[in-house]
């Protein structure tokens, strides 16, 4: 009796018969959900560094560093921004570099443009 339960468990429970299955959309959706997870951070690290390549253009065609760093402040209040986050934080989900980095990008353009003077 035992041997005809343990045949039958090991011959008709199995988890999918073949990818067009649809005890396989679990499996799946967790192999697209842990893929995601390895390439999410470096998807957002390409993301915050054409960012940083676009504040470094916008502040060098209008040099407009002021005003600049006034949207970005209005930005982070209105958005109730962390201005430093953690850096596993950042680097595993932000999509754009943080406001602090960003005025401190905006400071450090200053610094260059004057030939190192605030």
């Amino acid at each position: 009796m035992v041997k005809v339960v343990f045949h039958w468990a090991v011959e008709t429970q199995h988890l999918y018969l073949g990818l067009a299955d649809a005890a396989t959309i679990p499996l799946l959706l967790t192999l697209i959900g842990l893929f995601g997870l390895v390439v999410m951070p470096l998807n957002n690290g390409l993301s915050r560094a054409i960012e940083y390549q676009a504040d470094e253009y916008a502040l060098q065609s209008t040099h407009m560093i002021e005003p600049f760093k006034s949207a970005m402040t209005r930005l982070a209040n209105q958005n109730l921004a962390d201005l430093e986050p953690s850096p596993v934080i950042e680097f595993l989900f932000y999509s754009h570099p943080s406001m602090g980095k960003r005025l401190r990008h905006a400071d450090e353009f200053v610094r260059r443009e004057n030939g190192g003077r605030p």
